[in-house]
């Protein structure tokens, strides 16, 4: 009975870290609406708490900040507990629209979602002074490119923040990090997070 659990086990994993990012590489796709909730549900709290997350990326009071591919808005709200607005963008029109119901049962002012594709992101040159998303960019076409957009938005001084989860099948290496955002012209790059998250 052991071994079968075992098997099963290990099927899984091979499962989840070989086909299923093989898959995932081939063919770029964002999550679908309809798994969001289940995805960010509150065993992913747990795992990568959105408050200790916030704290890496280094959000400070009074930012004015973009986040690419909200989700459910596990970041979104956290993070406008110290930025002046959150705007949120996703090419998703459902998922666009759970941040907007979350917005009103919660009343605030500071959160702007809005549907856009990452590689034309709606707002002027050095808009913002952050920029962060989690568990997004590996799921988007030409990853380089949005990086080159996300230059164009941030202010001269503005920080970008990649978060990545290592159970999610796009989970890059940081090495792979480092080359997209050296190739996209960013100079500084500073590492977080404690191999998990």
């Amino acid at each position: 009975m052991l071994w079968c659990v075992f098997g099963l086990i290990c099927g899984i994993l091979f499962l989840h870290l070989v086909i299923i990012r093989i898959i995932r590489h081939i063919w770029k796709f964002p999550i679908p609406s309809w798994a969001i909730e289940f995805i960010e549900g509150p065993h992913r709290n747990r795992v990568q708490p959105p408050g200790q997350v916030i704290e890496w990326m280094g959000i400070k009071l009074g930012m004015r900040v973009l986040e690419l591919g909200p989700g459910a808005g596990v970041f979104t709200f956290p993070a406008s507990e110290l930025a002046s607005e959150v705007h949120a963008i996703d090419i998703e029109p459902k998922v666009v629209d759970i941040i907007r119901k979350k917005n009103g049962r919660k009343g605030s002012e500071k959160h702007f979602p809005v549907v856009s594709d990452a590689h034309n992101i709606p707002y002027p040159d050095k808009s913002f002074d952050m920029i962060f998303h989690v568990a997004c960019l590996p799921e988007i076409p030409n990853p380089v490119g949005v990086l080159k957009e996300v230059r164009r938005v941030l202010k001269d001084n503005g920080i970008y923040a990649d978060g990545e989860l290592f159970f999610d099948p796009d989970y890059p290496l940081a090495s792979t990090i480092v080359r997209r955002v050296n190739k996209a012209g960013f100079k500084k790059v500073l590492a977080n997070g404690n191999g998990i998250h």
